[in-house]
């Protein structure tokens, strides 16, 4: 048999009724021809056909959504991934959805905007006016065939931790700086540690 990087044959049956076991490679499509030789160490016979390769739809793949705290009357940015290895997506309500188990908090229109560039997808999570309290939030990524959901919590409450808007900052290569933030969190003292505070970096450095 000729070998090919799209497809992997193996024999077996029962003289001379055989059997031929195509597997072809995980997401690949095309044509490709198969060369089968039967020998018995002196004479030989072949024969050739062809093989093709018609794509499948996988399931898209969505990331973890991170649980979220709010204060009323304010908005919070998720970050998260979308994948798909077949299927062209957007960060927008074409392929991405929502539910929410509390729509008094959450309304079911607007409550989510969508933006950004695949596969760095933002969710924009915008609570009713004046309202506290609990909901799960359960994210749809579909490609329009096959889809994958993922769950997160919300809490909308006076106790929630607030952060200062903070201004662009401009340093050099290889030297410390040090920048000011004041954290609010009703009723509660935190260490200023990596224990407390989390970061992420979007680069954007040669």
């Amino acid at each position: 048999v000729s070998q090919s990087r799209y497809i992997a044959i193996t024999f077996n049956g029962t003289w001379p009724t055989c059997y031929i076991n195509l597997q072809s490679a995980l997401n690949v499509i095309g044509t490709t021809d198969v060369t089968i030789t039967l020998s018995d160490g002196e004479y030989q016979a072949a024969r050739n056909f062809s093989v093709t390769i018609n794509p499948v739809n996988d399931k898209p793949n969505l990331g973890t959504i991170s649980n979220q705290f709010f204060r009323p009357n304010s908005e919070r940015i998720a970050s998260f991934i979308i994948e798909d290895v077949d299927s062209p997506l957007t960060c927008t309500s074409t392929h991405l959805s929502y539910s929410s188990s509390n729509t008094q908090l959450v309304p079911s229109n607007g409550g989510v905007v969508w933006s950004g560039i695949v596969p760095n997808c933002i969710a924009t999570i915008k609570p009713a006016k004046d309202q506290v309290g609990l909901a799960t939030m359960t994210v749809t990524l579909s490609d329009g065939a096959l889809s994958e959901q993922k769950s997160f919590d919300i809490e909308v409450s006076n106790n929630a931790p607030a952060l200062p808007v903070l201004a662009e900052q401009i340093t050099i290569s290889n030297v410390s700086k040090k920048i000011n933030l004041t954290a609010d969190y009703p009723n509660k003292t935190m260490p200023c540690s990596n224990t407390t505070f989390k970061y992420t970096s979007e680069n954007n450095i040669s």
